[in-house]
């Protein structure tokens, strides 16, 4: 009856270890990254990109790089930005992420995304003059029917 218990004890601890090794809360490094990895945005007009794959309390710090010619980029929140096109071109947005893992040591990601802005779409107005003709245009008006 004592080794059954002693057993048992021993299983339940060994299981527990288990579990507790094996965390599913642990973010692999692939998975951080942004939301799109290409964007086609008209000059003018604003996308909202995010970081996706990490807990807002676990980004430390995220540094970015891109053409300030091409797209302007506002930070929204710790992993929301943004960007606006600004001139016709291609670019593309760098993130480098320093996050916390859980067992408290540091991570760093790199991530990419690309952004091509073309120009706005303007409307072609077709030209649609009224000519007059004066003088020369038959309008009822203009026939003498008295003969």
């Amino acid at each position: 009856m004592k080794i059954r218990k002693n057993a048992l004890m021993f299983l339940m601890i060994l299981f527990a270890m288990t579990f507790m090794l094996v965390n599913s809360d642990e973010v692999s490094a692939k998975a951080i990254r942004f939301n799109k990895t290409s964007k086609t945005i008209t000059k003018g007009k604003s996308y909202t990109i995010k970081i996706s794959g990490l807990k807002l309390k676990r980004i430390k710090k995220v540094t970015l790089k891109y053409n300030k010619k091409i797209i302007k980029v506002k930070r929204i929140k710790k992993n929301t930005y943004r960007v606006v096109g600004k001139k016709k071109g291609k670019t593309t947005l760098k993130a480098k992420v320093k996050y916390r893992r859980l067992d408290n040591t540091s991570g760093i990601r790199n991530i990419k995304c690309k952004f091509a802005i073309k120009n706005k779409k303007t409307k072609v107005k077709k030209n649609n003059d009224n000519v007059s003709n004066s003088g020369s245009s038959n309008t009822s008006s203009d026939i003498d029917f008295s003969n």
